[in-house]
């Protein structure tokens, strides 16, 4: 298990390298944790693209997959 601190550096010098590389990459994550992340100052707001995975309507899901 990680703690935020942990998390925000992680997902730090993931978006560095990829920059660096000219790669994209993928957080999976639950949105209270990044809420979390956020409250210690740090925001990769900017670096979210759509799609937006979410299971908070009935469409929502994995590209509308839903799994149980």
């Amino acid at each position: 298990m990680v703690d935020e601190r942990q998390a925000a550096n992680a997902i730090g010098l993931a978006e560095t390298v990829c920059e660096e590389e000219g790669l994209q990459y993928i957080v999976a994550m639950n949105s209270d944790d990044l809420a979390k992340i956020e409250r210690l100052g740090r925001s990769f707001q900017a670096s979210v693209i759509d799609p937006r995975l979410t299971d908070a309507y009935e469409d929502g899901g994995l590209f509308g997959f839903v799994f149980d």
